[in-house]
């Protein structure tokens, strides 16, 4: 039996492993390997989020809101930016070395059991580090764990699960399609299969067709499903935070019930440096006490929340997440009150998503990798810096739909400067270049200066040198490379 000794030892065991098992048709593998640990599954209480875009930032407002509630919570997402322990996480803090070798030897024990049984099973990585984050978060007596999806949903090996407290999901959009299918209906389809017999689900109010998926999917589980509210525009916006409107947020509590000391942040928890007195929470971190004066509980009116994460995209993702709070408050998480979701907005982080690294010149990086990514990145960029042009640093998989990932960004376009992502997936920086020069000749665009760097230092260092104070530097196109950009600045 191979013996895990490091945290080192058990990530580069876990690196080692295949991407892709052998190919699955069921979860009949992943639930008896559950089975030899214990079924971990069934021992914890789940949010379950899956989603083309946005159920990072979504699963981060979430997590954030939780914690401040007074929940332990375990938080499970991919891929990681920097570090690997960033994937398995508890109350906001990557998990301890010694419960991730304690959960690796586990789970390798685990498996030599299974291969005695069926010499000829083939697990992928992802499978495996499931499994990993499932004993780590037992073995944490986690309250409640915010589980994202890898991959799709229905077969994904998140979907061990039994029915979660509350399924979420996020945008749809192409992505992935060699394994989830080449139309937003059977992506959709894919995504859907998180809703379990009986279960809820709060879902982004997506296309028609994509909502039709939803509903037959909900029906014929008999499953309640639930639209978070659209939103359209921030109430205000600058370079540090975002303000919007819910018109129909449900209050937990009347507001008549709260006074004056309800407003201010918890004493065991450090306030946030723009959470620092009751009075600046009353007008930003919280609801809008004035227009909802004598709202009784339970009750529909508008609600004004704060979020740090910029990029126009995050407003909708933080209504999923205020209507996701507010449903597993339904469902029996009775700690969640109307102030800890307006603070755990306002604390929540989530890095590489139109993160601003500085201001002279701005530096945006921005993790968008599929064509819906980008277009928000676009329109969230024309919002902040009306009929600017912006250099782009940018890399991609060579796997991914790259051409559309290019063409949202040649008409906004100053100048690129290409890298390549440091991965085996990854398109050669040369040839990322080459591909954009060709597309300014077959669109009969002006040329746009295209420089490929050798490394993401360079990438960054010319764009630097080359911008004005007053320019915008934006790098996007993939979150294997993206949040290494802070090191070079």
């Amino acid at each position: 039996m191979i013996l895990i000794n490091t945290s080192k030892e058990a990530i580069d065991y876990m690196e080692s492993l295949p991407r892709f098992g052998s190919k699955l048709t069921d979860l009949s593998r992943m639930k008896r390997l559950c089975t030899l640990l214990g079924n971990p599954e069934e021992k914890l209480k789940f949010i379950h989020i899956a989603g083309t875009n946005g159920k990072g930032s979504t699963s981060s407002m979430l997590t954030s809101i939780l914690v401040e509630s007074g929940y332990k919570t375990g938080t499970y997402t991919s891929p990681y930016l920097e570090h690997f322990s960033e994937r398995i996480r508890i109350n906001q803090q990557d998990i301890e070395d010694e419960k991730l070798v304690l959960a690796t030897n586990a789970v390798i024990k685990a498996l030599e059991q299974l291969h005695i049984e069926n010499p000829s099973i083939a697990f992928s990585q992802f499978e495996i580090i499931t499994a990993v984050a499932l004993v780590c978060f037992l073995d944490s007596a986690c309250d409640i764990v915010v589980f994202e999806v890898g991959l799709g949903g229905r077969l994904d090996a998140t979907n061990v699960i039994p029915s979660p407290i509350l399924s979420v999901i996020s945008t749809i959009s192409l992505d992935h399609c060699a394994i989830l299918g080449n139309t937003l209906e059977e992506i959709a389809a894919e995504k859907a299969g998180i809703i379990k017999k009986g279960g809820v689900c709060v879902a982004y109010p997506a296309k028609k067709e994509v909502c039709k998926v939803f509903e037959a999917k909900a029906a014929s589980e008999n499953a309640s499903l639930i639209y978070s509210e659209l939103v359209e525009r921030p109430s205000s916006f600058n370079l540090d935070s975002q303000t919007f409107i819910l018109k129909d947020y449900e209050a937990i509590e009347s507001i008549e019930s709260l006074d004056k000391s309800s407003m201010e942040t918890p004493q065991n928890q450090d306030a946030s440096p723009s959470l620092k007195t009751s009075a600046s929470l009353k007008t930003s971190a919280s609801l809008d006490y004035a227009s909802r004066k004598g709202v009784p509980s339970g009750s529909k009116s508008a609600a004004t929340f704060e979020i740090s994460l910029l990029g126009g995209y995050q407003l909708n993702n933080a209504a999923l997440a205020v209507k996701a709070a507010r449903t597993a408050y339904d469902r029996g998480l009775t700690k969640i009150s109307d102030q800890s979701i307006a603070i755990g907005l306002k604390k929540a982080k989530w890095p590489a998503r139109f993160e601003l690294l500085s201001k002279k010149p701005i530096f945006i990086i921005d993790g968008s990798h599929n064509p819906e990514g980008v277009e928000a990145l676009v329109d969230s960029l024309n919002y902040y810096f009306p009929g600017k042009k912006i250099r782009f640093i940018v890399g991609v998989l060579a796997d991914k739909l790259y051409n559309s990932i290019i063409e949202g960004t040649l008409m906004y376009s100053k100048a690129y400067y290409t890298v390549r992502p440091d991965t085996e997936r990854a398109l050669a920086s040369e040839e990322l270049s080459s591909f954009i020069d060709k597309e300014c000749k077959l669109k009969k665009l002006v040329p746009i200066p295209t420089k490929p760097c050798k490394s993401l230092e360079e990438a960054v260092k010319s764009a630097f040198s080359e911008a004005s104070e007053d320019d915008i530097i934006c790098a996007y196109g993939s979150l294997y490379y993206i949040s290494q950009c802070r090191y070079y600045i």
